[in-house]
C-alpha cells in the first residue's frame, strides 16, 4: 500500500512540477494549468512512475547494481528516458489530436519538446543516482544483518561442540581413567592429567575462533588420542597420514576430534574387535575413516556431531562435508584455504 502510495504521490508531483515550469516558460504556446490539464498531466505521470518502477525491478535482475554499476546506469537512463518520453508524447499528442496533426504538433511545440527533453534527462539522472545510493545503502544493510546471522550462527554451532566436549560423561570417564592410573602408574597418570588439561584448554581458546589450522587441530587431537589410547589400550588404534603441505590449511575446531569421539562412541571396542581409524588426504579433502564394529547398546545416533560440522562448513566455506557409510564409515572434509 505504501509503494502504491509512494508511486502515485512523485508521477503527480512531478508530473505536474515539469508541466508548470513548461507552460510558464512557454505561456504563449501552452494553454493555462487548469483543472483538466492537471488531471491529464497527473495521470499520465502516474503511468509513468509505475512504468519506471517494473522497469527497474526489470533491469536490476539482469544487469545487477553491485556486478555491473556502469552497464546497469547507462542502461537504465536510455530506456527509462526512451519510455517515458515515448509514453508523454503520445500523452501530448493524443490531447492536442482533435485541432492539429502529428505534422502540426511536431512543428508547433519543437521548442517545448527539446525544453522537456533536457528537463526529463535531468529528471531520469537524478533517478537513477537516487535510486542507485538507495541501492547501495540497502544492499550494505541486508550484508551486514546476514554476516550478523552468521555470526550468531557461528557461536551457536560453536557452542554445541563446546558443550559435546564438556560433556560430563566424557568427564567422568576421564576421572576414572585417572583413578585407576594413580595406583597403577603415577607417572601415567600425571601425564594423562596434563593431556586432559592441555584438550580443555584448547577447547575454550578456540571458543572465539571460527576456523584454525590444521596443525593447531593435529596437536589438540593427539593430546585426545592419548586419553582414548589410555583407556582402551590396544583396542584402538589411529593413522594420522597428511601430507605437511596442508597443514596451515583451515578447519574449523574441534572438527576432527569431533569425528573421532563419534567413531568411539558408536562402536564397541574390545581384542577381537579393534577400531580402527585413518586420517588421510584424498581428492583435495582431508579425510576421516573408521572401521565399523558392533554398535554399542543404548546408544542412539541422531548425527548431531555431523550436522553440526556440516553446518560449519556450509557457513564458513560454502561447501557441505560428504560421508560413505561402506565396510568402513568415512567423513570427507573440504580444504579450507
Amino acid at each position: 500500500m505504501k509503494k502504491h502510495l509512494l508511486l502515485i504521490s512523485l508521477g503527480l508531483l512531478i508530473s505536474c512540477l515539469i508541466a508548470y515550469y513548461l507552460i510558464e516558460s512557454d505561456a504563449d504556446q501552452l494553454e493555462f494549468f487548469t483543472l483538466s490539464t492537471f488531471i491529464y498531466v497527473g495521470t499520465t505521470g502516474v503511468i509513468n512512475a509505475y512504468v519506471l518502477y517494473f522497469v527497474t525491478k526489470f533491469l536490476d535482475r539482469f544487469f545487477p547494481w553491485h556486478t555491473q554499476t556502469g552497464t546497469r546506469l547507462l542502461i537504465g537512463v536510455l530506456v527509462d528516458f526512451s519510455l517515458v518520453s515515448f509514453i508523454s508524447f503520445l500523452a501530448f499528442y493524443g490531447y492536442h489530436s482533435v485541432e492539429l496533426s502529428l505534422d502540426e504538433i511536431t512543428e508547433a511545440y519543437q521548442q517545448v519538446f527539446i525544453k522537456f527533453a533536457i528537463v526529463l534527462l535531468m529528471v531520469i539522472l537524478l533517478y537513477a543516482v537516487i535510486y542507485f545510493a538507495l541501492y547501495s545503502y540497502y544492499m550494505y544493510t541486508n550484508l551486514q544483518i546476514e554476516k550478523v546471522k552468521q555470526d550468531r550462527k557461528q557461536i551457536d554451532l560453536q557452542l554445541t561442540a563446546l558443550k559435546n566436549q564438556l560433556s560430563p560423561h566424557f568427564l567422568f570417564n576421564s576421572l576414572n581413567t585417572i583413578s585407576s592410573l594413580a595406583y597403577q602408574n603415577t607417572d601415567k597418570a600425571a601425564l594423562f592429567i596434563r593431556k586432559l588439561a592441555v584438550m580443555y584448554q584448547y577447547t575454550i581458546k578456540s571458543y572465539h575462533k571460527t576456523l584454525i589450522s590444521l596443525a593447531e587441530e593435529l596437536d589438540f587431537v593427539n593430546s585426545y588420542v592419548y586419553l582414548i589410547s589410555t583407556r582402551f589400550e590396544d583396542k584402538f588404534s589411529i593413522n594420522i597420514n597428511l601430507p605437511k603441505e596442508i597443514l596451515q590449511s583451515r578447519i574449523p575446531p574441534l572438527t576432527l576430534q569431533m569425528l573421532i569421539e563419534n567413531a568411539v562412541k558408536h562402536n564397541s571396542m574390545n581384542v577381537n574387535q579393534k577400531l580402527e581409524i585413518n586420517l588421510y588426504f584424498q581428492n583435495n579433502k582431508i579425510c576421516v575413516q573408521n572401521s565399523i564394529t558392533q554398535k554399542p547398546l543404548q546408544v542412539s545416533s541422531f548425527q548431531i556431531g555431523l550436522k553440526n560440522i556440516n553446518a560449519r562448513y556450509l557457513l564458513l566455506a560454502k561447501k557441505g562435508i560428504s560421508t560413505t557409510n561402506g565396510a568402513n564409515f568415512i567423513v570427507k572434509l573440504p580444504l579450507i584455504q
